[in-house]
C-alpha cells in the first residue's frame, strides 16, 4: 500500500470514502496451555472479546490509515452486536449503515489458542450476518463513496450494491475467499 500512496494511486489527503459490506463478528479469544484431549478438561488462562470478520477487519485497517470508512452489514442487538458496534466506532469506522436485527444474534467465534500459534475456531453464525436485504439499506448509501468492498456475506445486498456501484462508476472489490 505504501508504494501506491507514493505513486498517488490512493489520495490520502483527499480522504477517499470506502463502503464495506460483509462479515462482521465478535471473536472470543480463549488462551490455554494445551487443548484438552477427547472427553478431557482444560483450564483457560485468559479470555477476551475482539471485534473481527474480514469486512470489519478491512474497515478498521483502512480507518487507521486515515481513509473514511463506512461499515454496513447486519448484527443482532445482543451483547456481541452491541460490543461490536462500540468497538467499530472506537476504531474510527462510521457505523451509520450498520443494520441491527431486533432480537437477533450476532456472528461470533470462539478461538482457542495454545502457545506456539496452534488454534481452533468454532463459529456461531447467528441469524443476522447473512440476512441483510437490499431493502434494508438507504437508497443513497453510495452517495459520495469512492470504493465499494464486499466479501459477499449477505449475498443479495452485496450483488445489489455491486450492480449499483458499477452503474455509478464506483470501483468494486469482491473478496471471494
Amino acid at each position: 500500500m505504501h508504494d501506491r500512496v507514493k505513486r498517488g494511486e490512493i489520495d490520502m489527503e483527499g480522504r477517499k470514502r470506502v463502503l464495506s459490506l460483509g462479515t462482521v463478528a465478535m471473536d472470543v479469544v480463549i488462551e490455554t496451555k494445551q487443548l484438552p484431549r477427547e472427553d478431557g478438561f482444560g483450564f483457560i488462562e485468559s479470555e477476551r472479546l475482539i471485534p473481527g470478520g474480514s469486512a470489519a477487519n478491512l474497515s478498521v485497517a483502512l480507518a487507521h490509515l486515515g481513509i473514511e470508512v463506512y461499515q454496513t452489514g447486519k448484527i443482532g442487538d445482543d451483547k456481541y452486536g452491541n460490543e461490536f458496534r462500540r468497538t467499530l466506532v472506537e476504531d474510527g469506522v462510521d457505523d451509520r449503515f450498520l443494520v441491527t436485527k431486533p432480537g437477533g444474534s450476532t456472528l461470533h467465534t470462539y478461538i482457542i489458542t495454545i502457545p506456539g500459534g496452534k488454534h481452533c475456531i468454532l463459529a456461531n453464525l447467528g441469524d443476522s450476518v447473512a440476512s441483510l436485504e437490499p431493502e434494508e439499506l438507504p437508497e443513497n448509501i453510495l452517495e459520495g463513496i469512492d470504493f465499494f468492498y464486499t466479501d459477499m456475506f449477505s449475498a443479495r445486498a452485496s450483488i445489489h450494491l455491486g450492480k449499483l456501484a458499477k452503474k455509478k462508476g464506483i470501483p468494486v472489490l469482491y473478496n471471494m475467499q
